[in-house]
C-alpha cells in the first residue's frame, strides 16, 4: 500500500509538472499562428501591389493617348509627309527638312490643326537624326509591331499567358476580388488570433511581454508601445493599400466606358459581356474593400484597448 502512494505521489507531481509545460507549448503554438497570419497578411498586400501595377501600367499604355500611340502618330505623319515631298526620288535620298518645311508652308490648303502635326513630325525626325525616307518607314513599321505585341495583347509575368487588352477589366476585376476576399479572411483570423493570445497572457501574468513581441513584429497595423509615438498619417497608409484595387479597377472601368464605341465597333458581344462583368467586379471590390478597412480599423482599436488595459495594470499596481 504504501508502494502505491508513493507510485501514485510521483504520478501526480510528473502530472503537475507536464501540465505547465503543456499550456505553454500551446501559448507558443498560438503566438507562432499569430505570426503565420501578419506575414501572410503581409503576402497578399504584395500580391496586391503587383497586381495593381501591372493593371494600371497595361490599362496607362493602352490608351489612344499613350506615349506609343502617339510616337506612332508623329512617325505616321513624318513618313506622309517626306513621301509626299516633291524633292523626293527614293527612299534612300537624305531629308532636307528645311526645304520640307518651306514647301509645306506654302501650301495653302494644309490645315492648321494638320500643320501643328507636321510641325512635330520635322521637329522628331530632325532630333532623332533620322536621314532618309527608308529609316522612317523601318522605324514607324517597328512602332507599328510592337503595339500589335505589346500594348493590345497584355502577357502575365511568371505565368506565360496572355489576353486582350479589351478583356483587363474582366480579368483583372476577378484577380482583385480573389486577392481581397483571400485577405478580408487572414484579417478575420489575426483579430480572433490577437484576443485569443493576449487574453491567455494575461491569465499567465505576461501580458505586457508578449503584446511588445506582437508589436514589434507588425508592419501593416501599428500598435501604440511605449515611447514611440507614430503620426496619424502613417497609420493611415497601410488602409490605403487596401483601396488600390478598387481604384485601379474604377480607372480602368471608366476608361472602357469612354471607348466603348470602339469596342462595339469590334464585337458587340464581347464589349457588353466584358462591361457588365467589370461593373459586377467593381461592385464586389468596394464592399470588400469597405469590409477589409472596418477590419483594419478593428484591429487598431483592439490593439489600442490591449495598450490601455497593459497602463491601468501597471498603474493599479
Amino acid at each position: 500500500m504504501a508502494a502505491k502512494k508513493r507510485i501514485s505521489k510521483k504520478s501526480d507531481g510528473a502530472s503537475n509538472q507536464t501540465e505547465p509545460s503543456d499550456q505553454q507549448g500551446r501559448f507558443n503554438h498560438r503566438l507562432e499562428t499569430i505570426r503565420i497570419c501578419s506575414r501572410r497578411s503581409r503576402i497578399i498586400i504584395i500580391l496586391i501591389v503587383i497586381t495593381s501595377v501591372i493593371d494600371f501600367s497595361a490599362f496607362w499604355n493602352s490608351r489612344t493617348d499613350s506615349w506609343l500611340s502617339e510616337r506612332i502618330r508623329v512617325m505616321e505623319w513624318a513618313h506622309m509627309v517626306t513621301k509626299q515631298a516633291k524633292e523626293q526620288t527614293n527612299s534612300f535620298n537624305e531629308i532636307d527638312i528645311e526645304k520640307i518645311r518651306a514647301e509645306l508652308t506654302k501650301n495653302s490648303d494644309i490645315k492648321p490643326t494638320d500643320m501643328a502635326w507636321i510641325d512635330r513630325a520635322l521637329d522628331y525626325i530632325e532630333k532623332k537624326g533620322f536621314k532618309t525616307r527608308g529609316s522612317i518607314k523601318t522605324h514607324l513599321d517597328s512602332l507599328l509591331t510592337l503595339e500589335a505585341e505589346r500594348k493590345l495583347v497584355i502577357t502575365v509575368p511568371f505565368f506565360g499567358i496572355y489576353f486582350d487588352v479589351n478583356n483587363l477589366g474582366m480579368i483583372g476585376g476577378f484577380t482583385f476580388v480573389v486577392l481581397l476576399m483571400i485577405f478580408r479572411f487572414s484579417l478575420v483570423r489575426e483579430t480572433s488570433n490577437i484576443s485569443v493570445v493576449l487574453k491567455q497572457a494575461q491569465r499567465g501574468g505576461r501580458l505586457e511581454r508578449c503584446y511588445t513581441n506582437l508589436a514589434m513584429e507588425q508592419v501593416l497595423t501599428i500598435p501604440p508601445i511605449e515611447g514611440k509615438e507614430e503620426t496619424q498619417f502613417w497609420k493611415h497608409i497601410p488602409k490605403f493599400l487596401y483601396m488600390l484595387p478598387v481604384l485601379v479597377h474604377l480607372i480602368i472601368v471608366c476608361h472602357d466606358f469612354k471607348t466603348i464605341g470602339i469596342g462595339f465597333a469590334i464585337s458587340p458581344v464581347n464589349t457588353m459581356v466584358v462591361t457588365m462583368t467589370s461593373v459586377t467586379f467593381l461592385v464586389l471590390l468596394v464592399i470588400l474593400t469597405y469590409q477589409c478597412i472596418n477590419l483594419s480599423i478593428v484591429m487598431d482599436r483592439q490593439w489600442k484597448d490591449w495598450y490601455e488595459r497593459i497602463g491601468a495594470d501597471k498603474n493599479g499596481s
